[in-house]
């Protein structure tokens, strides 16, 4: 498909098209234009990126410059990448918590978009399950060695939340858990149930798949043998 440089006549036909039947009328290379600027460079980076939204705004900055990017564009197509991880972000915390696991898919899925480091955020819920604070807790391998389930009970603690939901991401795209994820799943189980908590849900996030440790009866089971091992 060949890429358009967004002269003025092009955005003029673009806002057109808008006034006339709204957003969902623009074309995609035409939104990446007027997101990521009008340089020179912009219709090569796109035609390179195969006109791809996804491509373009999930590329880090040397992929960026090894399809033409200059600076500017890089930096453009980075900083709106970044406000659609805040609007998402933004929108977890408007309303009451994900009803589903599905539904917490897709609302989390954005905060990891093009992430090609593995990292673990936390959502704490209040008696409500509304999200008070989403917050990256771990960057980095996520392991048994490197989450310490008493700091997100720390921070539990101070935002006096009822409940967590953890999430990480793997990079890989395969989203089944490995012996780690069990582990760290069953040591937060266990450390939410002795501070009056709950761990709702540990999801492992993939590509455009998911693991749901609540759906799959994981959450119950140490539940149940923290039980045991109580009494």
């Amino acid at each position: 498909m060949k890429q358009r440089r967004l002269t003025p006549r092009v955005e003029e036909e673009a806002r057109s098209r808008y006034e006339a039947a709204g957003p969902s009328s623009i074309m995609t290379d035409e939104l990446l234009a007027i997101l990521i600027g009008a340089s020179d460079e912009a219709p090569d980076v796109i035609r390179t990126m195969k006109g791809s939204a996804r491509r373009v705004l999930d590329a880090e900055p040397e992929e960026l410059k090894a399809a033409g990017a200059g600076p500017d564009l890089v930096f453009r197509a980075q900083a709106v990448r970044e406000l659609l991880r805040r609007y998402a972000s933004e929108q977890i915390e408007a309303k009451p918590f994900a009803r589903s696991s599905g539904e917490a898919f897709e609302a989390l899925i954005h905060l990891f978009a093009g992430s090609k480091i593995e990292s673990m955020r936390v959502l704490y819920l209040n008696a409500k399950n509304q999200v008070i604070a989403n917050v990256e807790q771990f960057r980095g391998t996520v392991d048994s060695s490197a989450v310490y389930p008493r700091e997100i009970i720390k921070t539990a603690l101070q935002l006096n939340a009822a409940a967590v939901v953890v999430c990480h991401n793997h990079p890989s795209g395969d989203p089944d858990p490995s012996q780690c994820d069990r582990e760290i799943t069953r040591e937060l189980v266990f450390s939410c149930r002795v501070m009056g908590m709950k761990l709702l849900d540990h999801l492992v996030i993939g590509e455009k798949r998911f693991f749901s440790f609540a759906d799959h009866g994981l959450i119950q089971d140490y539940e149940l043998l923290y039980s045991s091992r109580a009494h």
